[in-house]
Order: C-alpha cells, then structure tokens, then sequence
C-alpha cells in the first residue's frame, strides 16, 4: 500500500470516530436516545470524506 493510501484511510478513521463521538455526546445532551445506526452513519460517511481529502492534501503536501 502507498503512503498517501495508508495516510488517509488512518486519518479518516481517527477523524470520523471523533465527529461520531462528538455528535453522540451532541444527542446525550439533548437527552435523545442513543442509535447506534446514527454513529455509524456519521463515522463512515464522515470517515470516508476524511480520508479523501487527507490523502490529497498528503499527496500536496509530499510533492
């Protein structure tokens, strides 16, 4: 696997966990229920556009 590959995809999961925790502790708040299908959603799709845009600007910032 490349770098920028390797890169992104831990970037994007370490920033995705971190948005699904944050909007968890957001609904806590509230005081609505916890949906484990709402965190989920939020750490892949959230994760997903992480590790895209990290990996690219890894390959700028590498070049």
């Amino acid at each position: 696997m490349s770098d920028k590959f390797k890169t992104g995809i831990i970037g994007g999961l370490i920033g995705g966990l971190f948005f699904a925790i944050a909007m968890a502790a957001f609904d806590y708040f509230n005081h609505t229920n916890f949906n484990i299908f709402k965190f989920i959603f939020h750490f892949a799709f959230f994760g997903l556009f992480q590790a895209l845009f990290f990996g690219m600007n890894f390959k700028k910032k590498k070049n």
